[in-house]
C-alpha cells in the first residue's frame, strides 16, 4: 500500500447570513435581495414602495466539502427591482469566503455591503444593505453581540476585504495631465 490515494476531509460547514436592512435605493422601489453562496440561492420577501427595506432574514447553507473548496466559494449579495412584469437587476456585491474566513471570529456583524454594478464599476454605489456574515464548523458555537441601536454610520462600517489585493475587483485610477507651457526642452 505505499501508493494510498489522497483523499481532502470533509467536514460540514456552514455559512450563516442575516439579511437585515438596505439603504439608498431608489426611491418607490419594490426591492427584494437575493443570497447566492456557490451555486444554491435564497432571497428576502418582496418590499413594496421603499427606499429603505428591513427584512430581518435568517439564511444558511450547508455545505459538505474541504476547507479549500469552502474558502474558494463566491458569496454574492445582489438587489433586484420589480418591475411590473419582471425583476431588474439594480446592484449587487461579490467576495469569497475566505474573506469571511479571516475575520475575527470568521463573521462580519452589522456590517454593510457596497452594491455596485459590476458591469459599470465606475458609477460609484448604487446603495448599500446591512448584514451580518458567519462561517464556522458545523454545532460550533458563535459569539453573540449585543444588540446596539443607532448604527447608522455607513461609511465607518463597511463590510470590505482586508487589504488592497483581496478587493473583489481592480480599482482603476484615470489621470489626465496637461501641460501649458514648458521651458528648456531640448530641440
Amino acid at each position: 500500500m505505499p501508493f494510498k490515494k489522497f483523499r481532502p476531509k470533509f467536514s460540514i460547514y456552514q455559512v450563516c447570513i442575516t439579511i437585515l436592512e438596505a439603504r439608498y435605493l431608489p426611491q418607490n422601489a419594490n426591492p427584494l435581495v437575493i443570497v447566492k453562496v456557490g451555486n444554491r440561492k435564497r432571497r428576502t420577501v418582496l418590499r413594496e414602495k421603499t427606499d429603505n427595506p428591513i427584512y430581518n432574514e435568517y439564511f444558511v447553507f450547508d455545505f459538505t466539502c474541504s476547507l479549500d473548496n469552502l474558502l474558494n466559494t463566491r458569496i454574492t449579495i445582489a438587489v433586484y427591482l420589480r418591475t411590473f412584469v419582471r425583476l431588474k437587476f439594480h446592484g449587487n456585491t461579490s467576495f469569497e469566503v475566505a474573506t469571511v474566513w479571516e475575520q475575527p471570529d470568521r463573521q462580519y456583524y452589522h456590517k454593510w455591503a457596497v452594491l455596485t454594478d459590476p458591469k459599470d464599476l465606475t458609477a460609484g454605489p448604487k446603495g448599500y444593505v446591512k448584514c451580518n456574515i458567519t462561517v464556522n464548523v458545523k454545532d460550533e458555537k458563535v459569539k453573540v453581540h449585543p444588540e446596539i441601536l443607532d448604527e447608522d454610520d455607513i461609511e465607518g462600517n463597511l463590510l470590505l476585504p482586508i487589504g488592497g489585493e483581496k478587493l473583489p475587483f481592480r480599482q482603476r485610477a484615470r489621470y489626465v495631465f496637461i501641460v501649458y507651457r514648458a521651458d528648456g526642452l531640448p530641440d
